[in-house]
């Protein structure tokens, strides 16, 4: 039975083979830096991390999406080298787990999604620039014919919060750049697209507020699968003036109007809750 929720089933080619998703699904966030926003989230040590792995696979995770550059606001973006150095390890030590789940990069450089797909360690790209930092990036992903997670990133982690404009039309803004995105990484060959607006890159507390109200709108305009990613982050914990530690109720409140508006992949830290309300919210359709 296909489900009711307010969105089309979705099919992914993936690494060769048809994916067919018939409700939204979660990518587990799992870090591989020092650094990230959310400390709880921060790399530890590869046991560890295989152990967080393990509880987010039984909690449900459709795929990991394993990172190992921070992109919180003023970041800088680490070479290439240093970024594989981090989650080459790691990713070998997934691998017996792929039977059981999928395994995303979070990663700007073509470098690293190169020998990543090369060895055949991950079905899923998702590039926070959308392609825009390593212009390499597309033809990479069109080659390994993988799903593209391509996200909405005015400038780099650095400078995107440099220059805000509270009066700019976000939702229109966002569009325009996606669409362009999306339109060079279809020259390139790439036909799995999946959609960011990157929450909290880019943009004021209010314009992240109005984007997670619009998408349903967005999807008017561009008619592809959207992931979201509003885990635990500032638009949660400035609103509510706590830190990210006690934004998981936050977290789950935004994730259940994003999900009413026709989302297909909830990017978060805590799968269980963000799997949980895909349940709930599914059988208060059928119903």
């Amino acid at each position: 039975m296909k489900s009711s929720l307010p969105f089309p089933s979705q099919s992914f080619n993936i690494n060769g083979r048809p994916v067919e998703l018939d409700r939204p699904v979660v990518l587990g966030i799992l870090n591989v830096t020092p650094d990230s926003f959310y400390a709880d989230s921060r790399s530890m040590s590869i046991d560890k991390l295989i152990i967080k792995a393990d509880e987010m696979v039984a909690d449900g995770a459709w795929a990991l999406d394993v990172g190992g550059m921070s992109s919180r606001p003023g970041a800088s973006i680490i070479s290439h080298e240093e970024e594989w150095s981090r989650i080459s390890d790691v990713l070998s030590e997934l691998q017996p787990l792929r039977r059981k789940v999928l395994i995303s990069l979070d990663t700007l450089h073509a470098s690293t999604a190169t020998k990543a797909l090369d060895l055949g360690w991950v079905d899923i790209i998702n590039d926070i620039s959308g392609g825009h930092y390593d212009h390499g990036m597309h033809q990479v992903v069109a080659q390994a014919k993988v799903p593209y997670i391509l996200m909405d990133m005015p400038g780099t982690p650095k400078t995107m919060q440099d220059q805000l404009n509270e009066s700019a039309d976000i939702v229109s803004d966002v569009v325009g750049r996606l669409k362009r995105l999306i339109e060079k990484a279809h020259k390139a060959g790439i036909n799995d697209v999946i959609m960011d607006v990157g929450f909290g890159f880019g943009k004021t507390l209010s314009q992240n507020f109005t984007l997670l109200d619009s998408l349903d709108t967005i999807k008017e305009h561009l008619d592809y699968p959207v992931c979201v990613g509003v885990s635990r982050k500032s638009m949660i914990t400035k609103t509510l003036s706590i830190d990210s530690t006690q934004a998981l109720n936050g977290t789950t409140v935004l994730h259940t109007v994003a999900l009413s508006k026709g989302t297909t992949m909830l990017r978060c830290h805590d799968v269980r809750p963000a799997v949980e309300a895909i349940e709930l919210l599914h059988s208060l359709k059928k119903k």
